[in-house]
């Protein structure tokens, strides 16, 4: 057989057709693999890839003088050549069509910010080629070359034939794999209406993937610098905008799955130390890749679901867990952990954990989880081997419950507390509470009963953390600074020491003392001064000295009273103080005493309730007469009924004859500005209806002043005569020896009432 002008056998066609068949089979896997990974390859790779083919089958031809087109003048014609040209083009009008319309629908196809068809025409490299400009040559070529051919002679002609041949085999093969792309894309529309498309949208999954993790390699190779980390996120910023929101986390995991994975291994290919002129540690390029992500993903632009939030950041954390433990001589290098690894702002676990703890906060129903979490990962502390490494993790579960107990204090969110049934696990948690509440309610202001949460933080302390936070509150460096919550610690220190016997009890009030002299107020406070108080809790007070050792620490003679009576509050009406009153300065030192004693009252009246102390201090105010205005003044109306009541009792004075003294008062001069005054006003204001006072209110001098001093004070105060009474009645009515029932206090009224409108 004569074919193309040469002699073919029959063997030699069978032959050939085989391989033929196995060349197509070849060529269609060749061509497979080349469109799987056609996303890689750039359009001017394709053109070059193109244009070495074009050249290649061209020399072939050539070379075996391949002709399928004979050119003989007689039966050239142009005519009939340009309508085989046109034909040809039309086909790949119909495949112009084709895109117009599936390009009209494509806009409804977008998975992950991509558009689905696009996606499917540009892993197509036979539609990529058509986007070149060798195409269009290719183009031109088939175009022009006949009439090459007809208007040219030897070389050129026969070369024009070559190309002319090249151009048809090119154009009839790319259109041949197009119409296969076309077929796909249509049945893969199919696919996508019936949401069948799932190994579509797993390849542009690879494929976001495989680009993240490609911009990551280039980062890493430039060990993160801000350039990379800049070109990294702004290409995710870009997606990002593409992305419908219920879709951001399964986009974010795709980002950094591959990612993670190979970080998270030490077989990875990152490895944590880098070989080379000088050691280069992942761990401190790496966080600032991590600064960068999450400054980048706690933006509120993007609303990323907590658990893939959760997810990304326990696989940071996991990495750095990794890093730190793979490269020891970051610690090794220095002899403070704390210089490397623990510093707040370098410490990568810490910032991650405060990005967690942020969010959880807007997540209140998976706060349960991290604490759990917390509790978990705290008891696997104990597992860890005693070395510097230890005290790093350690820092950072402390961090972890701090964070947790000062969101908790600081929100609304409401949230159970956990519960330890490991004793060094607790005690663990009750240090961390500890150093929060002496961080930022160390000064506590507020009523501890009018915050549940703080209560509920303070209560959830194991005993010693608690006794101590209760002694730093009641020994805190201010003698004049008695609040309500006095009596809440009392009350909550001895149910905790009725708990054990006696040996039990100091060994807990000397770990407490121990916790309080690790505290900014050790220096005044010391451990010995702690321990002095404990010891001296039964002994009876003959020395006036012996209040002298607390100056320095500024603890006042009453709260060593108060703190020793709740250490040992069964001896209800033991006599503590035991002075020769005969002596000057011991009746000095016992006035002031008495006084300090009375200025508490009016500030915590609960506390003539606590037998240990009050009756220690009914005896000394029994023999303590305050007869001068200058000490009288610095009581409130609590203090001054208290007192009055325990003057009541000594049967050497009269209450009445005391207090008119102070004032000033004697039978030949009425009552000085001292009446002033408005605690002293107002006791007297009550003395109203007290029989005993009714010969002082009927002498003439003494009611002017009364009257003048109390329109004065009312006047100040911007309130009526009811409305003072009324406070009052507010101000004495926790106050137990001091209670008024309304109906007195409106006798009260009308008896001012009298007086001022007389």
């Amino acid at each position: 057989m004569n074919v193309f002008n040469h002699e073919i056998t029959g063997l030699q066609i069978i032959v050939g057709i085989l391989i033929l068949l196995m060349l197509y089979k070849m060529l269609i896997c060749t061509l497979g693999l080349i469109e799987e990974q056609t996303s890689k390859i750039s359009r001017t790779f394709t053109n070059r890839l193109f244009i070495i083919v074009c050249l290649f089958v061209i020399a072939i031809q050539r070379h075996f003088e391949f002709k399928f087109i004979s050119y003989q003048v007689e039966n050239f014609d142009l005519i009939g050549i340009y309508g085989f040209i046109i034909g040809l083009l039309s086909m790949y009008g119909i495949y112009i069509g084709f895109l117009q319309f599936i390009v009209a629908d494509s806009e409804k196809a977008k998975y992950l910010g991509t558009n689905k068809i696009k996606y499917l025409a540009d892993s197509s490299i036979w539609y990529k080629l058509t986007q070149t400009r060798t195409f269009l040559f290719g183009l031109f070529a088939f175009i022009i070359s006949p009439i090459l051919i007809v208007n040219t002679q030897g070389k050129v002609q026969e070369y024009s034939i070559y190309v002319w041949q090249t151009s048809i085999i090119m154009l009839l093969l790319i259109y041949i794999f197009l119409i296969g792309m076309s077929l796909e894309i249509i049945q893969i529309m199919f696919l996508m209406k019936d949401n069948k498309d799932k190994l579509l949208e797993g390849q542009i999954r690879s494929q976001i993937s495989n680009k993240y993790y490609n911009l990551f390699q280039k980062a890493y190779a430039k060990e993160f610098s801000q350039d990379y980390n800049y070109k990294f996120f702004r290409n995710l910023k870009y997606d990002l905008l593409e992305i419908d929101t219920k879709l951001i986390d399964i986009f974010l995991n795709e980002v950094f799955s591959k990612i993670e994975c190979e970080l998270e291994s030490s077989e990875g290919a990152f490895k944590s130390v880098k070989n080379g002129e000088r050691e280069k540690y992942l761990y401190n390029s790496y966080k600032r890749f991590v600064h960068e992500k999450w400054k980048f993903l706690t933006s509120n632009k993007y609303k990323i679901g907590w658990r893939q939030f959760k997810k990304l950041l326990e696989s940071d954390i996991t990495v750095f867990k990794r890093l730190v433990n793979e490269t020891p001589k970051l610690v090794e290098k220095n002899d403070r952990v704390r210089f490397v690894l623990n510093d707040q702002i370098d410490n990568v676990h810490n910032y991650l954990f405060d990005q967690l703890i942020v969010r959880s906060m807007i997540e209140p129903n998976e706060i349960d989880e991290l604490y759990k979490s917390i509790k978990e990962s705290t008891r696997k502390l104990k597992y860890l081997s005693k070395n510097k490494l230890q005290k790093y993790y350690e820092s950072v579960e402390n961090h972890k419950w701090e964070r947790l107990i000062e969101n908790y204090l600081n929100s609304d969110i409401e949230f159970d507390l956990p519960v330890f049934f490991d004793r060094d696990d607790k005690d663990f948690y009750s240090n961390a509470v500890f150093k929060v509440l002496i961080e930022d309610y160390g000064d506590l202001r507020k009523s501890i009963d009018s915050d549940e949460k703080l209560k509920k933080i303070i209560e959830s302390m194991n005993a010693v953390h608690f006794v101590a936070y209760s002694l730093y509150q009641l020994f805190y460096p201010n003698d004049h600074d008695w609040k309500e919550n006095a009596v809440y610690f009392k009350n909550k220190l001895e149910s905790k020491f009725d708990r054990y016997d006696e040996n039990e009890n100091e060994q807990l009030y000397r770990a407490a003392a121990k916790k309080i002299a690790t505290t900014h107020i050790n220096h005044r406070i010391t451990f010995d001064i702690l321990m002095t108080i404990f010891k001296d809790r039964k002994k009876q007070i003959t020395n006036v000295d012996y209040f002298d050792q607390f100056q320095y620490s500024r603890i006042s003679s009453v709260m060593v009273l108060f703190v020793q009576g709740i250490l040992e509050h069964d001896n209800d009406y033991s006599d503590r103080i035991r002075f020769d009153r005969s002596n000057e300065n011991e009746s000095r030192i016992i006035k002031k005493l008495c006084l300090d004693y009375l200025q508490i009252v009016d500030r915590v009246p609960e506390i003539i309730e606590f037998k240990e102390l009050s009756f220690t201090m009914k005896k000394l105010l029994e023999g303590v007469i305050f007869k001068n205005y200058y000490s009288i003044c610095n009581f409130g109306i609590v203090s001054l009924l208290y007192y009055e009541s325990i003057l009541r009792n000594n049967n050497s004075v009269f209450a009445k004859d005391v207090f008119l003294e102070a004032i000033g008062y004697d039978s030949d001069h009425a009552a000085n500005q001292y009446l002033y005054n408005e605690s002293i006003f107002t006791f007297f204001a009550i003395k109203l209806i007290d029989r005993e006072y009714d010969q002082y209110f009927n002498d003439d001098h003494f009611l002017d002043t009364f009257r003048e001093a109390g329109v004065h004070i009312l006047d100040n105060l911007g309130v009526t005569i009811d409305e003072y009474v009324y406070n009052i009645y507010s101000e004495l009515k926790n106050a137990p020896y001091a209670k008024m029932g309304k109906i007195r206090l409106k006798q009260v009224a009308n008896k001012l009432e009298l007086i001022f409108f007389k």
